[in-house]
C-alpha cells in the first residue's frame, strides 16, 4: 500500500521563520511489516544525531524556512510518500487501520526556530 501526504505551511509575519517541520510515519521492528520512504518533496535534515536516533523510528524531520507572507498560494507544500509491504500470507489487522486513521486525523505541531 502506498500513502501520500501533503502538508501545507503559512506564514503569516512580515519576517522569514524558520520551521523544523517534524512528522510520524510506521516503523517496523519486524520483518512482517516493511515501511519505505518513497518521495519527499523537501530534503529531510541533513543532522547526524536525527538521522541516527529518530530516524530509524519514522521520525521525519525538515528545517524549513519560510518567506515572510508565504501564505495562500505561496505557502509551502511538504508532499511526501511512503509505501507498507507485507507478506502476501499476511493481511492489515485493526491496528494498522487505526494507525491509518490517526495519521489521516492527527494535527501537525511545527517549533519555531527563533
Amino acid at each position: 500500500q502506498t500513502f501520500r501526504y501533503r502538508l501545507r505551511l503559512e506564514n503569516y509575519k512580515q519576517a522569514p521563520v524558520n520551521v523544523r517541520l517534524l512528522e510520524r510515519i510506521p516503523a517496523s521492528k519486524t520483518d512482517d511489516l516493511a515501511v519505505t520512504l518513497t518521495r519527499t518533496s523537501l530534503e529531510l535534515s541533513a543532522d547526524g544525531l536525527y538521522l541516527r536516533d529518530d530516524r530509524p523510528r519514522g521520525i521525519l524531520r525538515w528545517n524549513i524556512q519560510l518567506p515572510a507572507g508565504a501564505s495562500g498560494a505561496k505557502a509551502t507544500d511538504v508532499v511526501y510518500t511512503f509505501q507498507m509491504k507485507y507478506a502476501k500470507n499476511k493481511h492489515l489487522g485493526v491496528r494498522v487501520k487505526q494507525m491509518e486513521k490517526r495519521m489521516r486525523e492527527a494535527s501537525f505541531d511545527m517549533m519555531l526556530l527563533m
